[in-house]
């Protein structure tokens, strides 16, 4: 019997909550912007109400922790580690571009890499590579990263095999960039493909899937354990800076 998890994911211009009751998923999925703080509960409560539920009603809370827009992976963890704190219940963080993955494999049900790539502005993209099987489970092959063309294309190069077999591309970089899209269109005849569902933005429906089998496998963890994944240093030097600043 599948768990009933409510996921959220702030981490780009969109904000996305999904449900997942009696194997049966719901989701919103809005541009807000830069209104998320105003929209997420709501959009939390628009959900549960429409089946009758209450945040008690959850077993767990899942959050796309990033990478992404620094000020929208924060508030996604925080709102869920507000709502695992007052319900007692555990958390599942999983990365925010598993969630185009995992769009790309339901495109397309097979066995397959996916590799994703989006938009992390300062030309640069955040990247990562997952493997699934038939059945769906995935297992990460390249983590969440920062990085810009070079990057990816060392990495295919010592996934030859998995690649010029079964590669999906998803996210907004294979569309908005020339040298990504130059280097698809170069590898067609390799059987590198866009994927058929290829979204721009995390959607939290697509998190759903992993967190039953995290669920599943070891219940989550406690909120406090649950942190954003920045990725990219500056970034997280800027925090340090400001916290510094603070104390002076």
């Amino acid at each position: 019997m599948s768990a009933t998890l409510l996921a959220v994911d702030t981490s780009s211009a969109y904000c996305s909550v999904a449900l997942s009751h009696q194997g049966v998923s719901s989701s919103e999925h809005l541009m807000t912007e830069q209104s998320h703080s105003e929209n997420v509960l709501p959009m939390v409560r628009r959900l549960l109400e429409a089946r009758g539920m209450t945040v008690q009603d959850v077993d767990a809370f899942v959050v796309g922790i990033g990478p992404g827009g620094f000020t929208g992976v924060r508030l996604g963890v925080a709102v869920v580690q507000g709502l695992a704190y007052a319900t007692g219940k555990p958390v599942i963080a999983l990365p925010s571009l598993l969630a185009l993955a995992q769009a790309a494999f339901e495109s397309q049900p097979v066995e397959m890499t996916v590799l994703v790539a989006n938009d992390a502005r300062m030309n640069q993209v955040y990247w990562a590579a997952y493997h699934f099987d038939v059945a769906g489970a995935y297992s990460t092959i390249q983590a969440p990263s920062l990085g810009v063309l070079d990057d990816v294309i060392a990495f295919t190069e010592l996934q030859e095999v998995a690649v010029r077999q079964t590669m999906q591309l998803a996210g907004n970089a294979w569309t908005i960039f020339e040298a990504f899209k130059a280097w698809s269109l170069a590898h067609e005849a390799d059987g590198v493909r866009m994927a058929a569902m290829n979204h721009d933005a995390p959607n939290a429906l697509y998190l759903l899937p992993a967190a039953q089998r995290s669920f599943a496998a070891s219940g989550g963890v406690p909120p406090h354990d649950v942190s954003p994944l920045y990725v990219r240093d500056k970034i997280a030097q800027t925090i340090a800076e400001r916290e510094a600043a603070k104390a002076i």
